[in-house]
């Protein structure tokens, strides 16, 4: 006979909020195993006691048949003397102690299909239940106030179970057996409208009635989601689209387009496999896809959506609440954050209130809230296919809290937290090897914002039960991040600061888990130099020990400062001036001389004569501004990253033909490609090709800069990076040569990256660190 053995085993990974207690019980069931199973901080401690036989079957049924949700990254298993276990059960979580953690949060999952056919069937009893999930989908970080993740430690602690919700909890062959969230018509969270005065208007399904019906009515609905509040709007009736573009002031950034299913995102979009396996994944994130132009419903979606653009943001409806509208709408809904211009998204209705339905400034004119509480905000996460690749633009809700652990290269237990930038803000909080990045907060230019990062940094922090006793911050002084972690220390010892650009190398060298020299590009907007200039057209040999400046761009000048940040015409026109006579600029029919009154020019000139109020900079991203306004594509940013965008737009993939660039010693001098430019655009040669141009010759600098170091691999990291047809015209190139191109798919590789980087830098220096 088999000999019976005692097993003992300490889980770590996604093994909370994902089933897996209840899947353990069902296999212990079938394979007539007795024992126990039980959250223990952020780990899963089990006891299997039975049959040898039927302890390998359940190893191998562990390695094998685990759901989608559930990953395992450390196991460690003993053997016991036999104890006297009767059967199997699930017990109340327990101290973490003695249980050795990883870093993990289970995150948001959007709903799944066996949930989603019952709230489809009539004769379910949960027929259109606005909260239905189960143990493999539905809010999990979003309403978790505490690890382990247990109902106790949820906002569904508010919500008693009903009898049959009871049963289910407690019947192991039911779909909802221990599931945290569970709750039905009868004792979940109730749904309520009210209108922009803050009157009650109707409660229940009737609710989301009138939500469809104002809709309809091109009217604006802030709509409570999982992670926060969406402005909803008909996305075909552009009256409504301007409407909101009017109220939250602004003029010209795509909104994000919620549709009812794949279908009809089908519809709207060209998408490839991997587009669709994107939006059906269990993120729901918003998907970067072209828009068709040959259907019905591609050609009544307003233009208004995405000014300019063919490209648009996708996603699908991911909360039985959201199905539950579509129900009564029967077209694609603009959903976009619920907040002020600059802020994080809002969370509870009261705010909603207090900021979106002023009288002397309203935004809604509806509100639907359910009294289920938002304890940690999650905007939607932002993804995009290049080449069959995911890039992450914003890493959130779905997505993140994302954990990340390495080989421990020594013992030191250290605890720090790397607050990232400005920009993008994220966190990453660690112990050791284990690391874990925060959702994005979003800017941290404003007070609010400046709050609810620091308020995500409180929860992270408690989630994880680390206090931190170091901290990583950026080398820019004036950042809200990097001010908020210098009030932390009580000493300068245990502030660590990291350069900017490096950081956004580190962050993709974090992610492919590489410490060795590389080749690094790391192009963006801009970031404090060691020589406290802007850099951001950097080009540097970097490693987890430290790097090199190789090349940067000529710096080129910010006439009047900031402001040439936020009107590209500004550093088209210095361009100008360092080539022309001002008399010649005034007859120059160049389309930035003519977003100029005269006056104005001359105004100008005069502050680049001196130079008074003016700012150097080697940056990459006000290269594609400076450009865009040569070619008289945009004279006015109302957004980050919309030259790029409307760049890809004219890309031409037939053309083959590049701008020139020098290099002189350390400086990549860009005169060349910018006196090319400005004699095509006087020849009135098309957008297109200049377009082209310009992007190859980006293609071209990074081949020729790569050639000069052989042997080492290239990293790109950088908001420029983002742009998808400078990303895809690298790799293509890159596949063809020896030198492996790295760049990250999992982690954001614009300034949402940073802190990851900071992290990466500190785990490589914790032996010297006091």
């Amino acid at each position: 006979m088999t000999e019976r053995q005692h097993h003992h085993y300490i889980l770590t990974g996604k093994v909370q909020g994902v089933g897996f207690r209840p899947w353990v019980f069902q296999q212990a069931q079938q394979l007539a195993l007795v024992g126990s199973v039980y959250n223990a901080g952020q780990a899963v401690v089990l006891h299997l006691q039975g049959l040898e036989s039927r302890l390998t079957e359940f190893q191998q049924r562990l390695q094998h048949q685990l759901s989608p949700q559930a990953q395992i990254e450390q196991m460690t298993q003993t053997v016991l003397p036999l104890a006297d276990f009767k059967d199997f059960q699930i017990l109340p979580s327990q101290s973490a102690e003695s249980v050795t953690n990883t870093l993990e949060i289970p995150v948001d999952l959007a709903l799944c299909d066996a949930c989603l056919a019952e709230f489809n069937d009539p004769n379910n009893r949960r027929y259109h239940d606005p909260f239905i999930s189960c143990s493999d989908c539905g809010p999990r970080y979003s309403m978790l106030r505490a690890m382990p993740y247990d109902r106790a430690n949820t906002a569904m602690a508010d919500f008693a179970l009903c009898k049959p919700c009871q049963q289910d909890y407690q019947d192991s062959h039911n779909r909802r057996f221990h599931t945290q969230g569970i709750c039905c018509p009868d004792c979940g969270p109730e749904l309520v409208y009210y209108d922009a005065q803050q009157r009650l208007v109707s409660k229940g399904l009737a609710a989301i009635q009138q939500v469809a019906n104002r809709l309809q009515q091109a009217g604006l609905v802030a709509f409570k989601g999982i992670g926060g509040f969406h402005l909803m709007a008909d996305a075909t009736q552009t009256a409504a689209v301007q409407a909101l573009r009017e109220r939250k002031r602004r003029p010209a950034k795509p909104f994000a387009i919620l549709c009812r299913d794949l279908e009809m995102a089908q519809q709207l979009a060209e998408l490839s496999a991997h587009e669709i396996q994107l939006l059906c994944s269990l993120a729901h994130p918003i998907v970067l896809v072209k828009r068709r132009q040959d259907t019905a419903l591609a050609q009544s979606l307003s233009n208004a959506v995405a000014p300019g653009l063919t490209h648009i943001g996708l996603f699908l409806a991911y909360t039985p609440l959201q199905h539950l509208l579509f129900e009564s709408v029967t077209v694609p809904l603009v959903a976009t954050s619920a907040n002020l211009s600059g802020e994080p998204i809002l969370t509870d209705a009261k705010m909603i209130f207090q900021k979106l339905a002023r009288n002397d400034a309203p935004v809604v004119d509806g509100v639907l809230d359910f009294n289920r509480e938002i304890i940690n905000p999650c905007d939607d996460s932002v993804v995009q296919s290049v080449l069959g690749k995911t890039v992450t633009l914003r890493m959130a809700r779905g997505l993140a809290p994302f954990p990340l652990s390495f080989a421990a290269k020594n013992h030191q237990a250290w605890s720090f937290l790397a607050v990232g930038a400005q920009q993008k803000s994220t966190v990453v909080i660690g112990r050791n090897q284990q690391l874990l990045m925060s959702p994005e907060v979003g800017d941290l230019h404003s007070l609010a914002a400046q709050q609810r990062f620091s308020d995500q940094i409180s929860r992270i922090s408690e989630l994880t039960s680390i206090e931190p006793t170091h901290w990583v911050s950026d080398q820019h002084p004036s950042y809200a991040s990097s001010k908020w972690a210098q009030k932390q220390t009580d000493a300068e010892p245990s502030l660590y600061r990291v350069q900017h650009h490096y950081a956004h190398l580190l962050a993709c060298m974090a992610e492919h888990g590489l410490t060795q020299p590389v080749l690094g590009f790391s192009w963006d907007g801009s970031g404090y130099g060691l020589d406290k200039t802007i850099w951001g057209g950097e080009v540097l040999l970097a490693s987890v020990q430290g790097f090199e400046r190789l090349w940067h761009l000529r710096p080129t000048l910010l006439l009047g400062g900031e402001k040439a940040i936020r009107q590209p015409r500004r550093i088209a026109l210095a361009w100008l001036f360092e080539r022309y006579a001002l008399e010649t600029v005034l007859e120059m029919t160049s389309p930035t001389v003519k977003a100029f009154s005269e006056l104005e020019i001359r105004q100008l000139y005069q502050l680049y004569q001196k130079p008074l109020n003016c700012l150097a900079t080697s940056s990459m991203g006000r290269i594609w501004d400076g450009v865009a306004s040569l070619m008289g594509l945009n004279q006015q940013l109302d957004y980050e990253g919309q030259s790029g965008l409307l760049m890809a737009e004219l890309y031409d993939f037939s053309v083959k033909e590049a701008y020139d660039f020098k290099i002189n010693r350390d400086q990549i001098d860009l005169n060349p490609m910018i006196e090319q430019l400005c004699r095509d655009q006087q020849a009135a040669l098309s957008q297109s090709k200049m377009v082209s141009r310009f992007i190859n010759m980006q293609i071209h600098l990074v081949a020729y800069l790569a050639k000069q170091k052989p042997d080492l691999p290239v990293v790109i990291s950088g908001g420029v990076f983002q742009n998808k047809v400078l990303l895809q015209q690298l790799i293509k190139y890159f596949k063809n040569q020896s030198q492996p191109l790295y760049f990250q798919q999992h982690t954001p590789l614009n300034d949402g990256g940073i802190a990851l980087g900071q992290a990466w830098w500190f785990l490589h220096q914790t032996p010297s660190i006091k």
